[in-house]
C-alpha cells in the first residue's frame, strides 16, 4: 500500500488495519515525510534450550559402553519428550 498522511490514516484506520492483518505494511507520513510503519505482529519463536536437549540425549544413552555403538535418538523424539514434560 502507498503512504498515507496522518489525516488519511485517521479517516481510514479500520481499512488500514484490515490490510495490516492480511500481512501488508502501511507507511504513515507527516508533511510528506515517513514517520511510522504499521506492520503485522509476528510471534517470537521460543529459544531452543540446547543444554536441556543434550541432557535428555545423555539420559537415553546406555550406561555401559558396548562393542556395538549406541544409536542416538532422533531430535524429534527428544523434542517431543521435552514438550510432554
Amino acid at each position: 500500500m502507498g503512504p498515507y498522511s496522518v489525516a488519511e490514516a485517521k479517516a481510514q484506520l479500520s481499512a488500514l488495519l484490515q490490510a495490516v492483518e492480511l500481512g501488508e505494511e502501511v507507511t504513515i507520513t507527516r508533511h510528506g515525510v515517513a514517520v511510522a510503519v504499521v506492520s503485522p505482529v509476528r510471534k517470537a519463536q521460543a529459544a531452543i534450550n540446547w543444554e536441556r536437549i543434550r541432557a535428555c540425549q545423555q539420559r537415553t544413552q546406555p550406561a555401559k559402553k558396548s562393542a556395538k555403538p549406541a544409536v542416538p535418538r532422533d531430535w524429534a523424539a527428544v523434542l517431543y519428550e521435552m514438550r510432554d514434560k
